[in-house]
């Protein structure tokens, strides 16, 4: 009995050290490590030639963990390429060029990455290593890592720029990706991420033709996806290029008109499910009265945040005026009343008044900390100006005269949207009675009929 007990004593404790040999849990004992794991050689090597390898080996002076895996924000970084979508330790690493069939292998202190197809000749790769290796304890690599090797006999030094905006918000499309590739071959690409002012770059080109694609992967399957602004271009490149990308929905539709609404008897507002440009006059529109006049607008169609902007204007200087009116009013009959003098009209203030600014402008720290972490210093990025016109979705023109009540119709026609497909719709308009009057204590009056005459009570019945 003694001798069974003894020999499951002694496989329990062989089958404990066989597990833990094999786990990729934190070594128990000794001081903590609080070390990262630190690159020792990389084969090949970085901007070697006529390379004839069948995959891109990291070695590494420790062991690494098979479960690293590249963060969301280090995907989103510049020069992240392709890695969105990837997980594990196929995000980590990023090859461009590449057919995206690329396989990162696990070799405890070292990861292989071989593209499925091998490396083609005459050709310039960059190898990237984002954020998120870690070792066995933890320890995470924070800073990105590149390297570049061709095999050909050179390296090549074409290279693309520009910057992405998002034509919808007139804003830069942070994180955007960019694919180049060769119409002969639009499987084979080039790729990189936009930082956050939207500003990429693609190195290691041969003169040619290429086909840019940009777009906001929202989804981060590495495709341009139903409702996913993108954009598109051609570029013919011989040692550098530049271009602007202005993404946007593409699809085939017009824009629709969604609403119109009689807005305060002042003015008549317009609104559609997607912007159009907005160097739109608004001559082609009509508003037609039931017995199917045109009814004349007081003025052209005008987007409706700037409308809005200057009837605030108009408001507060009219309530500015009227205020002013009636404290230089009080003060005059004030001074009058003490002096027994009749009152005599205040001077009228001018109408601009220069007021020195001595505090200094707010700095836009966390636009400047961003574009710092992108590149360099913000006091030395050149920000990007966005060119074109953002599309407006709601336009407000004002009424020549307040509308009578009753059923209107308005037509609109050669709106143009982004996608150049122009809008053309009719839709009534509704203009209700005014409200009827309030008592003295704010309620509505009550609408009530005349009471009956009495009945005569000596009237014989039948």
């Amino acid at each position: 009995m003694r001798r069974s007990s003894a020999l499951a004593v002694m496989a329990a404790t062989l089958v404990a050290a066989v597990v833990g040999c094999a786990s990729q849990g934190m070594p128990p004992g000794g001081p903590p490590d609080t070390e990262l794991p630190l690159l020792q050689q990389i084969l090949p090597d970085s901007n070697a030639v006529n390379v004839r390898v069948p995959a891109v080996v990291l070695r590494f002076d420790e062991v690494v963990s098979e479960r690293s895996s590249a963060s969301s924000a280090a995907a989103a970084a510049p020069g992240a390429g392709a890695s969105g979508g990837a997980s594990g330790l196929n995000g980590l690493l990023v090859l461009s060029p590449s057919d995206g069939t690329d396989e990162v292998v696990w070799r405890r202190e070292a990861l292989e990455l071989r593209p499925r197809r091998g490396f083609r000749p005459n050709t310039a790769y960059r190898v990237t290593m984002l954020p998120g290796l870690a070792d066995l304890r933890g320890n995470r690599v924070t800073e990105p890592f590149s390297f570049v090797f061709s095999t050909g006999a050179t390296i090549p030094r074409g290279e693309v720029s520009g910057v992405v905006f998002d034509w919808t918000t007139g804003r830069p499309a942070a994180g955007a990706r960019v694919d180049l590739f060769r119409r002969a071959d639009t499987l084979f690409r080039w790729t990189a991420r936009a930082d956050s002012l939207g500003m990429f770059r693609v190195r290691e080109l041969t003169p040619g033709t290429y086909e840019v694609r940009a777009w906001v992967d929202a989804n981060s399957d590495r495709r341009i996806s139903f409702r996913e602004i993108s954009d598109a271009a051609r570029v013919a490149l011989l040692d550098t290029a530049s271009l602007e990308l202005y993404a946007y929905g593409r699809d085939t539709l017009p824009p629709r008109l969604e609403l119109v609404e009689w807005l305060d008897s002042t003015a008549i507002r317009i609104r559609l499910d997607r912007g159009i440009v907005a160097d739109w006059d608004g001559r082609s529109v009509e508003l037609v009265g039931a017995d199917s006049a045109v009814i004349p607008l007081g003025g052209p169609f005008i987007p409706s945040a700037v409308y809005d902007s200057l009837a605030r204007v108009r408001a507060d200087a009219a309530r500015d005026s009227a205020a002013a009116a009636a404290a230089a009013a009080d003060s005059s009959a004030d001074t009058a009343a003490v002096r027994g003098e009749r009152a005599v009209p205040a001077p009228r203030a001018p109408d601009t008044v220069r007021v020195e600014n001595t505090r200094p402008e707010p700095r836009d720290t966390a636009a400047a900390d961003t574009a710092a972490a992108d590149t360099a210093a913000a006091e030395t990025i050149a920000r990007p100006v966005f060119k074109r016109v953002v599309p407006v979705t709601q336009w407000t023109a004002p009424l020549a005269k307040p509308l009578a009540p009753g059923l209107y119709r308005f037509r609109i026609r050669d709106a143009q949207g982004l996608n150049n497909r122009s809008v053309t719709a009719e839709r009534e308009l509704r203009v209700l009675p005014p409200p009827p009057p309030r008592d003295s204590t704010g309620t509505a009056a009550p609408n009530r009929r005349p009471p009956p005459p009495p009945r005569d009570s000596t009237a014989r019945r039948p």
